[in-house]
C-alpha cells in the first residue's frame, strides 16, 4: 500500500474523479521501482492518491495527515515530501534527503547602482579607523626608519667619518613608507626597503591588518551589510 500526493514536481496525480482510476507520474513515481531494484526487492504495490497535509501531532498522541496514514497502519510508504523533523522521526523512517528547495527571506534593500557604492561594505566609522590606521602606520614606520636610520648613521660617521656620509645616507624614506603602507592596504605590496627589523615588523604586523579587512570588506562587497 503506497500512498502518492500531487506535489509537482515530484509526484503528479490526474484524474480520479467519478471513480475513475487516478494517473501517476513523477520523480518519486519513477524513483520507487529503482529503490525497490536496487534493494533486491521484488514487491508488489498499490498506489493511491493522497490529498493532505504532513500531519502533526495531536493533543491524545495521535497524528493528522500522511503522519497519520503511516503511523495508524493504514499505509505502508507515503511518496511525499515530508519535512522529517526531530519528533516526526521517533514514529517513521524516511530517505535521505534528495532535494534541497533553498528557501530564503527577501527583504527590501537600497540600490547598489550608486557611484559609491564600493564604500557600502564598511560604514562611515569603518573607514575613518582604517584612514587613521593606515596614517599612524606611515608615520610610525617613518619614525622607526629615521632612529634606525640616524643610529646607522652616527654609527658610520664614528667608522669613517663625516665627510664620507653621503646625501642619500642622511636623507629618509618618508614617502616610500607612505606609498608602501598603501600598497599593502590595496593587496599589492611588497617587502619593505628599509633594513630596519623594527620597520619590518610593524610592516609585517600591518600586512596582517591589511589581508584581514580585505578578506572582511571581500565578504560584505558580495552582502554589502555594512559594519
Amino acid at each position: 500500500r503506497v500512498l502518492a500526493a500531487h506535489r509537482p514536481p515530484l509526484c503528479f496525480v490526474e484524474g480520479g474523479e467519478n471513480g475513475s482510476q487516478p494517473i501517476f507520474s513523477g520523480y518519486l513515481i519513477d524513483l520507487l521501482p529503482t529503490l525497490l531494484i536496487q534493494a533486491n526487492l521484488q514487491l508488489a504495490y498499490n498506489l493511491t492518491a493522497y490529498n493532505g497535509s504532513g500531519g502533526k501531532l495531536q493533543a491524545d498522541g495521535t497524528w493528522s495527515g500522511v503522519m497519520g496514514q503511516l503511523t495508524g497502519g493504514h499505509t505502508d510508504l507515503a511518496l511525499f515530501p515530508l519535512t522529517l523533523t526531530s519528533e516526526r522521526a521517533q514514529y517513521i523512517k524516511a530517505t535521505p534527503p534528495y532535494m534541497d528547495d533553498g528557501y530564503g527571506i527577501l527583504v527590501k534593500t537600497r540600490r547598489m547602482d550608486s557611484a559609491y557604492s564600493f564604500l557600502l561594505p564598511f560604514t562611515g566609522v569603518t573607514w575613518a579607523v582604517l584612514m587613521g590606521a593606515l596614517l599612524a602606520t606611515m608615520l610610525l614606520l617613518t619614525l622607526l626608519d629615521s632612529v634606525t636610520r640616524n643610529a646607522r648613521l652616527r654609527a658610520f660617521e664614528r667608522l669613517h667619518g663625516a665627510q664620507h656620509t653621503s646625501k642619500k645616507r642622511r636623507d629618509g624614506k618618508a614617502m616610500n613608507h607612505a606609498i608602501e603602507a598603501i600598497m599593502m592596504a590595496v593587496g599589492n605590496g611588497a617587502a619593505p626597503t628599509s633594513r630596519s627589523w623594527a620597520v619590518k615588523i610593524v610592516y609585517i604586523a600591518w600586512a596582517v591588518f591589511c589581508v584581514i579587512m580585505l578578506a572582511a570588506y571581500t565578504v560584505r562587497l558580495r552582502r554589502p551589510t555594512a559594519f
